[in-house]
């Protein structure tokens, strides 16, 4: 004999009623339903705790918590890393991205008096130093990661002999 239960619909909450409204005219259905479901939940419990679900869950940020990380606490002149990607997303130009990057990372002195190579322009020429590698390392990780289309290493080369050109200008005019 069937037992019929009173015409039930449920929503799910983010659509249209419309859409997606259940009925059960018989006990069997309904109970056949949310086996269904509790399988379903199940499932979910088990991917939400091995972080692989999904959906809006996973786009949540993670919970704070009282301790940095270890990215977080390295500065680089006095910037972190994430504070440094800021600075170059937005950034219009190359020269831009560059320029704003190489002025937070190095004071303009050292623009000035350093070189990305360490080695002398000519044989009239005494050799500037290098960069500091671990400065220099993480400019251009970010002004890779963060230009749209892909950048030889030379083109960015290039853009920091321009702004070593234009920091010295405008220390030639300052005095």
């Amino acid at each position: 004999m069937k037992m019929l239960l009173p015409s039930m619909k449920m929503l799910l909450p983010t659509e249209a009623p419309q859409e997606h409204a259940w009925m059960w005219s018989t006990k069997a259905e309904f109970q056949k339903t949310v086996e269904r479901i509790e399988g379903e939940l199940m499932k979910l419990k088990k991917r939400m705790r091995k972080g692989t679900a999904m959906g809006h869950f996973s786009s949540l940020s993670p919970l704070p918590t009282d301790t940095p990380s270890e990215e977080e606490l390295i500065l680089y002149n006095g910037h972190t890393k994430a504070q440094l990607i800021e600075i170059g997303e937005h950034s219009v130009s190359l020269f831009d991205r560059v320029y704003k990057l190489m002025t937070a990372l190095f004071s303009d002195d050292e623009i000035m008096k350093h070189s990305v190579s360490g080695k002398a322009s000519n044989s009239k020429m005494e050799a500037k130093p290098k960069f500091d590698q671990t400065r220099y390392d993480i400019f251009m990780h970010i002004v890779l990661k963060t230009t749209p289309k892909s950048v030889p290493h030379s083109e960015v080369t290039h853009r920091v002999h321009a702004v070593q050109k234009k920091i010295s200008k405008r220390f030639v005019e300052k005095s």
